[in-house]
């Protein structure tokens, strides 16, 4: 069995140890386009 508090603390240990940041570059990049196929073509922008 395991435990979700010691499997978020070590999910959050080893984004530590990775030295993961935020980005100081501004905000996200726009999503890529991509096509709709199937019943959602008619959505496509």
């Amino acid at each position: 069995m395991v435990d979700g508090v010691v499997a978020a603390v070590t999910l959050a240990e080893s984004l530590v140890r990775l030295g993961l940041t935020t980005s100081r570059l501004g905000p996200h990049a726009a999503p890529r386009t991509k096509s709709y196929s199937g019943p959602f073509s008619q959505f496509q922008p």
